[in-house]
């Protein structure tokens, strides 16, 4: 049999706020969009562990940050990101770990938002309609995605 792959852009990609567990909570204000979680509230200082400030590009679509953008005209600062105590204390994340959690999170959102969530495909080439034999989404580094593929090729290939 002889199969080929094929890394694609995510057709569905799932917000990972909503699908997924998050440490973090990330509170946005903005007119035109729904950012962040929803339903989220600016916390009590006494509350939060550790806390980022969230910047959003807005030019030909959008991308979020926690670093400020240099386009003063498209961008600006739209919430926080932060981690309560409870949360940290939850997930087992230290005081130290926290920042670096938080951005983590933030660059998996903003992923989601440019649409840059990847999948691969692996086609039977020896079928006559090319049928889709294994396939997996939801990875937000192509070139991770294109190794996972290669390795689930290689085993049919066995």
């Amino acid at each position: 049999m002889s199969y080929e792959l094929s890394v694609v852009r995510d057709p569905e990609p799932v917000n990972p706020r909503e699908e997924y567990e998050q440490v973090s909570i990330l509170y946005c204000e903005h007119g035109r969009y729904q950012l962040g979680d929803v339903g989220a509230e600016e916390p009590e200082a006494k509350d939060v562990l550790a806390s980022l400030p969230l910047y959003l590009y807005d030019h030909s679509g959008i991308t979020i940050s926690t670093t400020p953008f240099s386009c003063q005209w498209d961008s600006g600062q739209v919430g926080r990101a932060y981690i309560t105590h409870e949360s940290a204390k939850a997930y087992g994340i230290t005081e130290e770990e926290a920042e670096n959690v938080i951005r983590g999170e933030v660059e998996e959102y903003d992923c989601y938002l440019r649409g840059d969530i990847w999948g691969y495909e692996i086609v039977d080439t020896e079928t006559e309609d090319g049928d889709v034999v294994a396939s997996c989404y939801g990875f937000t580094d192509e070139e991770e995605c294109r190794m996972e593929g290669e390795q689930e090729a290689q085993a049919f290939e066995e």
